[in-house]
């Protein structure tokens, strides 16, 4: 494969996954002129139109979808070999995508990536932050992060965070005006804001323990949101009670925006996992990312979610 072909292959693949000439430009590090210009050219070289045109987005053709559904495995096995010769110089390469939600980066990633990025300055980090689960594998995605319940069973996981807590928090402001929950129950008394978890239009449960038995409360409240820094904010902000991680609650707990309920009943310690597919061979990259997470939390267990 020429090497100006393979750049032009893996231009249209970004472009197709941003579903934008601007975003993926950005991805690879070039302008959005320079990035449509070599899509032409690809163009023009092939006889073809790779890519529906709008306003507002782009789009594969059904060339387009062709051309990459058959190129894939060439350009994956090229990247790899590009990857191993990096790690032949002892130094892993390529970008490394993950999928994560927005609370697990101030804990989870943040304190973590500039001793990343000094250890292994070869490996790109892609971060993509939603809170739908999707699969990672279809997304492109050379892993993803999520709470053990939320996790996919058939992956494989490290853990990646100390254990936490979910628990109910509330601005004192309102807690002075509503008063104060003395059981779960008290909360269908209360404004509280529920979490979509993801797409399929289910809500984080809240969940509570007493005496080792499980049990959840519906709650109901003012909004509903899919972000759990904004619900966190809105929470210090005196909208309403909010359900959230020990580890996020600690500052605004710490600066007096927010107090904990109901600790008494707070349900049993969960912790984040870095998860992939179950594979024979993982990537020099990943590997690198796996094992620099692992030696941050020693002891960490290598587990299958499906026994968590």
């Amino acid at each position: 494969m020429k090497v100006d072909l393979y750049h032009s292959l893996l231009a249209l693949q970004a472009v197709a996954r941003k579903g934008s000439f601007t975003a993926a430009a950005g991805e690879l590090g070039v302008s959005t002129s320079a990035l449509s210009q070599t899509i032409k050219q690809l163009e023009r070289n092939l006889g073809c139109i790779l890519l529906n045109r709008s306003t507002r987005s782009v789009s594969l053709t059904e060339l387009g979808t062709r051309l990459l559904e058959k190129s894939q495995p060439a350009l994956q096995q090229l990247q790899s070999a590009l990857e191993d010769l990096g790690q032949s110089r002892g130094q892993p390469t390529g970008t490394l995508r993950l999928n994560l939600p927005r609370s697990a980066w101030p804990t989870v990633l943040a304190p973590a990536l500039q001793d990343f990025q000094s250890q292994y300055p070869d490996i790109k980090l892609e971060l993509y932050f939603e809170e739908s689960l999707i699969d990672i594998v279809k997304g492109g995605f050379d892993a993803g992060i999520r709470n053990a319940e939320a996790a996919p069973a058939d992956m494989t996981a490290i853990r990646i965070s100390p254990p936490f807590r979910f628990v109910v928090a509330g601005a004192p402001d309102y807690l002075n005006r509503r008063g104060r929950p003395q059981h779960p129950t008290d909360l269908v008394q209360h404004d509280c804001i529920p979490y979509r978890f993801d797409s399929s239009g289910l809500y984080r449960r809240w969940e509570f323990e007493t005496q080792g038995q499980a049990f959840t409360v519906t709650v109901d409240g003012p909004m509903i949101l899919n972000d759990a820094l904004i619900m966190l904010d809105c929470g210090v902000r005196g909208l309403g009670l909010i359900y959230t991680t020990s580890d996020l609650a600690a500052g605004p707990v710490a600066r007096g925006e927010l107090e904990l309920l109901l600790e008494d009943y707070a349900p049993t310690p969960d912790c984040f996992y870095l998860y992939y597919p179950d594979r024979h061979q993982v990537s020099p990259k990943l590997r690198a990312l796996i094992d620099f997470l692992k030696a941050r939390q020693r002891p960490s267990p290598h587990v299958s979610l499906a026994n968590l």
